[in-house]
């Protein structure tokens, strides 16, 4: 499955660096590519997004990319790395790292 990570690289801490979701993501079979949440015109970087679009940052983030996939019918996946995670915990988008990453295959 081709996946494009979003990370917004001031959320979350050292266990939350873009190499290592990266390395978690590639040692579970993904196919994955990184994208900065920093970037001027996401929408540009995620034109071909693949078959999962994975932001790992807080509220904000999610916000952006979901404002920036809108109407693509790409699913999203919410690693959430932020201080409040409120739209996570609303979805019940909780677990370690290992347990999102593995639930997003169904």
């Amino acid at each position: 499955m081709r996946v494009t990570l979003v990370h917004n690289p001031g959320a979350g801490d050292e266990r939350h660096s873009a190499k290592r979701i990266m390395r978690e993501l590639e040692e579970a079979g993904y196919d994955a590519r990184l994208e900065s949440i920093k970037k001027q015109d996401l929408g540009e970087a995620l034109e071909d997004p693949g078959d999962l679009v994975v932001v790992a940052g807080g509220d904000g983030s999610i916000k952006k990319v979901a404002i920036a996939m809108a109407g693509r019918g790409v699913p999203l996946a919410i690693l959430p790395i932020g201080t409040a995670n409120n739209i996570a915990k609303s979805l019940g988008a909780l677990g370690s790292m290992g347990e999102l990453i593995e639930g997003w295959r169904r």
